[in-house]
């Protein structure tokens, strides 16, 4: 299995997202896959957000306030989706 991103919060692979709190969401079960940027406290600092439907409930995939480390795991997920496809196409033919 094709790793992409890893951290203690988070693993991506290509074919789920395992979270922080233990929750794994299968890549295909993902849809409208979507970038929340909100401000949040009293010093209004920036949270970005992944968020995604999953098995017809609006979920959170992943949040933080660090712009790079957000952007890493908004690349990885995007190429695992790539590579999630790739394999479906491969499959059918």
């Amino acid at each position: 299995m094709i790793t992409f991103y890893r951290a203690r919060d988070i693993v991506i692979t290509a074919e789920a997202i395992e979270s922080f709190d233990g929750s794994t969401c299968r890549l295909s079960e993902l849809h409208d896959i979507g970038r929340l940027i909100t401000r949040e406290g009293w010093r209004r600092r920036r949270i970005y957000e992944l968020r995604a439907v999953h098995r017809g409930r609006e979920i959170v995939l992943y949040r933080t306030a660090d712009r790079i480390v957000y952007g890493q795991v908004t690349r990885a997920l995007v190429r695992a989706l790539e590579e999630e496809q790739r394999g479906i196409t491969g499959k059918t033919r």
